[in-house]
């Protein structure tokens, strides 16, 4: 009986935290350590993004291209933010990410974040621009980002919400 208990409330404790999701940010930038904790107090913080049932967990990664790709390689980050320095065809191939058409708007599209999705003969945006004094403006160095959702995201539809309010 005392073993039935236990299990019981150990499932509930499970089906409890499944409520509560985690979204994963990594950022490919370099910024100094200040910077640094000043991107990540305010995105965790911010209450536009934060909800009941999703917590933002941003990790700031240098912007070495061999890591970015070892992080899309074992699926690690529901929304990828990265230097354009970073930004290759490799990197913005179609079969690897989501696109973007839907939450972009005309000004924010550049050929340099579309690609060729060859299955159904279109151009897609997979990448959006973002600019560091438009999502901290503390933050006085200027850094342009390009946003990515991978495939692999746990929740695409969290991560293009995301970056809708960033959009904003």
């Amino acid at each position: 009986m005392k073993l039935t208990s236990l299990l019981f409330l150990c499932l509930i404790g499970l089906f409890g935290c499944a409520e509560h999701e985690v979204q994963h940010v990594l950022l490919f930038t370099e910024l100094d350590y200040s910077n640094q904790e000043q991107v990540i107090e305010t995105w965790t913080n911010d209450r536009l993004i934060q909800t009941s049932k999703v917590d933002l967990n941003v990790e700031i990664i240098p912007p070495v291209y061999e890591r970015l790709i070892m992080e899309i390689a074992a699926h690690n980050g529901d929304l990828l933010i990265i230097d354009t320095t970073l930004l290759t065809s490799t990197i913005l191939d179609p079969e690897g990410l989501v696109p973007l058409d839907e939450i972009v708007n005309q000004n924010q599209v550049t050929e340099h974040f579309t690609a060729f999705h060859k299955i159904e003969n279109k151009d897609y945006v997979y990448g959006i621009q973002l600019i560091t004094e438009d999502l901290i403006p503390s933050i006085r160095e200027t850094k342009e980002w390009v946003a990515l959702v991978p495939i692999y995201a746990n929740d695409v539809n969290q991560s293009k919400q995301l970056l809708a309010t960033w959009l904003e």
